[in-house]
């Protein structure tokens, strides 16, 4: 490789010292049982590409038996590719050599190396994304919908408790598990959430104190936590909120007075903030007229209207072919929710879903 004087006066000139260049990075390749760090000179040229904003670089490093061979980083998909045959490579991995990891707060913490861990089990690989559940309070959905991104859970809540496995942003595998984790009623998001290369823990392992901070992680060559052996199901967490997109809503849960507890409520009885949050990020449709059915509500009799829109007595709107609407259709025509739609009054409403107290008792 050749360097103008320009590039000299930085990290691109090889006989500048690793620790003096712009981030101060060392690049390893992932060889499947252990990594590998490359030489400094092939260190210098893979960072400044990196820094310089290329796609890729290209670049020659001598195999185990001394043969010269010829290689190229694909920087998006993080990749070393081989020249010649493009279907072998290997993942490579960016490591801040000046990062001081805070350790997560717990007196039991094991992980602080700011090398990636070869001791732990893992699955996947860099880039894999899966359709994953986020259980969440009104406060929080509000600054989700205000932020349009995902928040870190605290290391510490304000009830003195750490988050289980550090400050990450945690997801159930289903709206199931997501609804057996819930504590109080809230909204249930389902994202695409890139996992890519997990490194999986133990219920045992996170109560013992193994937790990761979002530097720590990444340090360590992972891109997500995969919980195991936990009571409601498995647990993924994931280090930032550049790697959840496409969010959307799925189920709400509240209280049944029925049963007394938390189950998932049909969308007539989505209150006022749930209807809003879905029309920012749209509903999951098949996962929420799933719920609609088996809500056991088969009143096909109108009896008020809410915005224009015929409901009966359990505020299921009704179409005027006599079946039950969509969520979408509801929503086209104007539906809105009621005030206080989880508990209707018995008695006729107006046209705008409030009571009507001509027919008080």
């Amino acid at each position: 490789a050749s360097f103008d004087e320009s590039e000299r006066q930085g990290c691109n000139s090889p006989s500048s010292r690793r620790d003096d260049s712009p981030g101060g990075v060392t690049w390893i390749v992932d060889l499947g049982q252990d990594f590998r760090a490359y030489n400094e000179q092939t260190n210098h040229q893979i960072e400044c590409a990196h820094a310089e904003g290329k796609d890729s670089v290209a670049f020659n490093v001598a195999d185990a038996g001394g043969r010269e061979k010829s290689y190229r980083i694909d920087f998006k998909e993080m990749r070393q590719i081989d020249v010649l045959d493009s279907t072998k490579w290997r993942h490579v991995h960016r490591l801040d050599d000046r990062v001081q990891l805070t350790p997560v707060t717990t007196d039991k913490t094991r992980h602080k190396s700011c090398v990636p861990s070869t001791d732990r089990p893992t699955e996947g690989h860099h880039g894999r994304t899966l359709e994953l559940c986020h259980g969440t309070s009104q406060e929080a959905a509000r600054l989700i919908q205000s932020s349009k991104k995902m928040i870190n859970s605290p290391d510490i809540y304000p009830n003195g408790k750490r988050s289980f496995f550090g400050p990450l942003i945690y997801f159930a595998e289903s709206p199931e598990d997501a609804e057996n984790k819930a504590l109080k009623s809230g909204v249930v998001l389902q994202a695409t959430v890139e996992v890519g290369r997990s490194v999986i823990i133990t219920r045992a392992e996170a109560i013992d104190g193994l937790r990761y901070t979002p530097e720590q992680l990444l340090a360590e060559g992972f891109d997500s936590v995969k919980g195991v052996n936990m009571r409601t199901g498995n647990e993924w967490c994931v280090a930032n909120t550049k790697q959840v997109t496409r969010i959307r809503v799925v189920d709400y849960i509240d209280m049944s007075p029925d049963i007394n507890e938390l189950t998932r409520q049909p969308w007539w009885l989505w209150p006022a903030w749930v209807v809003s949050l879905a029309d920012s990020f749209g509903v999951v449709e098949k996962a929420v007229e799933n719920t609609a059915s088996l809500s056991g509500n088969n009143d096909l009799n109108p009896t008020a209207e809410v915005n224009g829109v015929r409901i009966n007595s359990a505020g299921r709107p009704i179409g005027d072919n006599g079946q039950f609407m969509s969520y979408a259709r509801a929503r086209k025509l104007g539906w809105k929710p009621p005030p206080a739609a989880s508990s209707l009054p018995a008695g006729p409403l107006k046209k705008d879903g409030t009571p009507d107290m001509r027919f008080a008792a």
